[in-house]
């Protein structure tokens, strides 16, 4: 709204300024927060005189996140130097005074004067002398410490980080010829002096005018995606399933485990029971050998009788086992038969 903005009507006097040092003529002009040190040359907006610039801003908020979300720098942070512009002029925190302050510590240190772009803070109490253009060794440090800020190769630099709250307006410009032939008029009704030196210094005066163009404005404000308790909880819920896993993966392999131990006990209760009754069957014919050679045929009838009554017997339990009661009975009638027809024979 340009009714309610700034309005500033300037003369830029240019038969005072240097023709070696200056090669235009006009204004900088910085729309920031009250509290927000300003450095024109950086960051200032070009207004020329014998015309009419409007500088329109609208505002936007941003807050970012530190620690783990993010690398800024919180005013209010304890341990944290402050910038010399916070020391002497009680401006907020920015990344730009801090790059500076680190520019200006530099140049103190190492060429022993204080550049003449910085503001010379505590004159009375220091020693230090502005670096003078007549001291070529000087000039010649200064120069270098600027070149290496601009490569970004000053070891302070690192330590320079945005600020974590801003608030900034971003400027809309546009421009015209100012004063046009029939205002020159009015300006000479109203002030005679400002006519006057209008024509005299031709190209001199010039106006610029600041207004908010929206009073509404942007808010920016980080908020964390992923919170180290969501985190904590996820990293919980996949240990949980892997262990789970894990312990059924272990409860498959023991199971694996008694199976086959079971199965090889088996077998080798199957082969010491074979060896136990080849044992007892050659310990049975070596007996039979002892006797008299007439009762020696008898007595390896019966040892094989008695082998084959064993082998009917598993037989008959196994049956027994499958079949029911009426297989076991009979099996223990055909057993009782076979017993009926062993009978000795005596050669």
């Amino acid at each position: 709204m340009k009714n309610v903005g700034l309005s500033i009507i300037f003369n830029v006097e240019q038969s005072e300024y240097i023709g070696e040092t200056t090669h235009s003529a006009g204004l900088k002009v910085v729309v920031h927060q009250p509290s927000r040190m300003a450095f024109p040359e950086d960051d200032g907006i070009l207004v020329s005189p014998n015309a009419l610039t409007h500088i329109s801003v609208t505002m936007s908020k941003t807050k970012k996140m530190n620690g783990l979300y993010g690398n800024c720098t919180d005013e209010n942070e304890p341990g944290k130097e402050p910038t010399m512009y916070q020391k002497y002029f009680n401006a907020s925190y920015c990344e730009k005074g801090c790059l500076f302050t680190c520019l200006n510590d530099e140049i103190i240190k190492t060429c022993g004067c204080i550049d003449t772009k910085f503001p010379l803070v505590n004159k009375k109490n220091s020693t230090l002398q502005p670096c003078s253009v007549d001291n070529d060794t000087s000039t010649k440090c200064s120069k270098k410490i600027w070149e290496e800020y601009e490569k970004d190769g000053l070891p302070c630099n690192a330590g320079c980080t945005i600020s974590c709250s801003e608030t900034l307006y971003k400027p809309v410009i546009s421009r015209e010829i100012w004063p046009c032939k029939n205002y020159l008029k009015e300006m000479e009704k109203l002030n005679r002096n400002i006519y006057n030196r209008y024509n005299q210094s031709g190209q001199d005066l010039g106006q610029f005018i600041v207004f908010i163009q929206d009073f509404s404005y942007t808010s920016i404000e980080e908020s964390p995606a992923y919170e180290v308790q969501q985190f904590s909880s996820d990293i919980g819920g996949i240990l949980g399933l892997y262990i789970g896993f894990s312990i059924l993966t272990i409860a498959e392999f023991a199971e694996l485990a008694i199976d086959i131990l079971a199965i090889v006990s088996y077998q080798v209760l199957v082969k010491i029971k074979s060896i136990v009754l080849n044992w007892k069957r050659e310990k049975r014919i070596q007996n039979c050998n002892r006797v008299n050679p007439i009762k020696r045929f008898r007595c390896s009838v019966k040892m094989i009788n008695m082998e084959e009554e064993e082998e009917e017997e598993e037989e008959d339990y196994q049956v027994g086992t499958l079949g029911g009661p009426r297989a076991g009975r009979e099996c223990s009638g055909r057993k009782a038969h076979d017993k009926q027809d062993m009978t000795p024979v005596h050669i």
